[in-house]
């Protein structure tokens, strides 16, 4: 929750993406750090940190998306609704997995979509820092 109160500011000094990017690259390395935390406190500390910097990364990639085709609401929700089967098995698929390659294996699959969504962050940040002239200016006035 403070981390959501805290994008709110930040959401006016920095690009989209590039939160986007900050909040799953950080937050992959505080689950490693989670992960290897050897007491309950340290532990505490790391799984705040990954909720802090996690916390924006559903707000983002929402708004993102409703971005990327303004005055379609419905196309986004429909393409959202597209995964919801995927969401349904995710935690059964992490079970098999648990089950047959250990909880530690299990533990970073979890890991894999916050890393994913800052690695796709950085590159369309990147991607929009290259687009010259009036295209660029455009999508930004989109970002806002």
């Amino acid at each position: 929750m403070f981390g959501l109160l805290v994008l709110d500011r930040l959401t006016s000094r920095f690009p989209p993406l590039l939160l986007l990017a900050g909040g799953g690259l950080s937050g992959s390395l505080f689950y490693l750090g989670w992960l290897g935390a050897d007491s309950p406190f340290a532990s505490a500390i790391w799984l705040f940190l990954v909720g802090f910097t996690t916390s924006c990364l559903y707000p983002l990639t929402k708004a993102q998306a409703y971005n990327s085709f303004p005055g379609s609401a419905s196309t986004v929700n429909a393409v959202g609704s597209l995964f919801t089967p995927v969401e349904i098995a995710m935690p059964l698929a992490l079970g098999l997995v648990a089950d047959r390659f250990g909880l530690v294996a299990a533990l970073l699959c979890v890991l894999t979509q916050p890393l994913l969504l800052g690695l796709a962050g950085l590159g369309l940040h990147r991607r929009r820092d290259r687009v010259p002239g009036p295209a660029r200016a455009g999508r930004a006035e989109n970002m806002q």
